[in-house]
């Protein structure tokens, strides 16, 4: 039901709020834009978060020319069921603890992920790791992108095989996560025309088809079999 790889994505900007520099007010606003966000994968089941990896592009500020500079800082990860405290707190104590070890150094996106709940065709709750993921970006922009690596999803299983009833449990529920979080991001989702995967619908996704309306059979790279 879950793949290493992402089949869909939907993508969501702050227009609330224009990047200005990096810092810790921008740093901030990364964290609330998650923050706003997750209730309602959490609400859905679709995320119960565990962990949060921060990507290895770091800003940091140089003196010698009085502007943020690329900065490596791989690894950076923290695991949010083994801490106490809020996700923000948890996740300045780990920016602070970079800083103090590299000096004046921001992330500039993280990758929040866990397990999450897919029901089988008779209804039964399963739970999965990586059905969905949240990603915060910082560009001109805070940016927010919704990831799944299920086919829960879609009425047909990517090779092809008809799956009805998991379709008719989970579909609406990723539907309305992608609804209240255009809503909690005030701005319209956007998505490409499809993925390697799948065909984006609205709010659904849908298996890719041929001419004559025939699911186009996908391993699990994309490809077509």
């Amino acid at each position: 039901m879950v793949i290493e790889n992402d089949i869909a994505e939907w993508y969501f900007e702050d227009q609330s709020h224009r990047f200005t520099q990096y810092g810790m007010p921008e740093t901030n606003r990364l964290l609330e834009v998650c923050e706003k966000c997750l209730p309602v994968l959490i609400e859905q089941r679709l995320l119960l978060p565990t962990k949060v990896a921060f990507d290895k592009s770091w800003r940091k500020f140089s003196s010698e020319h009085n502007c943020f500079k690329n900065f490596n800082n791989p690894g950076v990860s923290l695991d949010l069921d083994e801490n106490c405290g809020s996700f923000h707190e948890l996740c300045i104590n780990k920016i602070q603890e970079q800083q103090s070890v590299n000096g004046e150094i921001f992330p500039t996106s993280l990758y929040i992920t866990g397990s999450g709940i897919i029901y089988d065709e008779n209804g039964k709750e399963e739970l999965w790791e990586n059905v969905v993921g949240i990603q915060s970006e910082i560009y001109h922009v805070h940016t927010i992108t919704l990831t799944t690596k299920s086919y829960a999803w879609l009425p047909f299983t990517l090779k092809g095989k008809p799956q009805q009833k998991i379709y008719d449990y989970n579909a609406p529920r990723l539907e309305q996560v992608v609804k209240e979080v255009e809503k909690v991001m005030n701005t319209e989702v956007e998505t490409d025309d499809h993925s390697d995967f799948v065909k984006y619908c609205d709010y659904r996704i849908d298996n890719l088809r041929d001419y004559d309306n025939n699911v186009v059979p996908i391993d699990d790279n994309g490809h077509c079999l």
